[in-house]
């Protein structure tokens, strides 16, 4: 495998500082180090783009005949929880090679400037181990929707007395997301409790009620 470094400078969202480099194994990201080492950024993989998206709570799969795309277990866990977000996760789909990821996010609701880079096993092993908190297991399905937009459901710590469900769909612009009606899509009664501009409702935010201030009260 090739390995890089990668240099490219991009803008963030939440402040406008231009640093977002690799440099001697360490990342600066809004003026905070992450000592994380140097990475395999495969060209495959999303580096710097918008994320997109809305967001409902939901209970359950949805009932509807959708053609489901794939479904994967993930383990996800936090840096740092809070804007900007630096996020592990792993992601094993059932039917390929399980992938280990290190993301940044922005600040923001519906739109938010986001980089993931892929890296090692042994890599994102020390990462959890630095973290030093349980992950947040979740089970993830995609369907097809009807105009050919992807509907993401997750289910979160399952058997955990916490334990909820959520769905998301992610578009090209945010013209288009404003425009999008679950009811075109037959969702109606499913994407009934849209949550995308509410703040507290992101995983870095579950992530610090159920580890942070429970390690800290524990």
């Amino acid at each position: 495998e090739r390995r890089v470094r990668p240099t490219k400078s991009v803008s963030c969202a939440d402040c406008g500082n231009r640093e977002a480099m690799e440099q001697s194994g360490l990342i600066q990201y809004c003026g905070i180090l992450y000592d994380i080492g140097v990475f395999c950024i495969p060209h495959d993989r999303k580096e710097h783009v918008m994320e997109i998206e809305r967001k409902w709570m939901v209970k359950g799969w949805p009932v509807q005949d959708l053609p489901l795309i794939r479904q994967q277990s993930m383990r996800q866990g936090y840096l740092v929880p809070s804007s900007p977000t630096v996020r592990i996760r792993e992601e094993s789909p059932d039917d390929g090679e399980t992938k280990y990821i290190l993301c940044f996010k922005s600040h923001g609701l519906m739109a938010r400037k986001e980089i993931e880079i892929e890296i090692t096993k042994e890599k994102f092993d020390d990462l959890e181990d630095l973290i030093g908190l349980p992950l947040i297991p979740k089970i993830r399905r995609e369907y097809r929707l009807p105009d050919g937009l992807v509907l993401e459901v997750n289910h979160v710590d399952e058997g955990a007395p916490t334990a909820f469900w959520y769905a998301e769909v992610e578009y090209p612009t945010v013209e288009a997301a404003d425009a999008w009606k679950p009811e075109d899509a037959g969702l109606a009664g499913y994407l009934n409790d849209e949550v995308t501009k509410i703040p507290g409702q992101s995983m870095g935010a579950y992530w610090t009620a159920t580890r942070l201030h429970h390690a800290e009260n524990s």
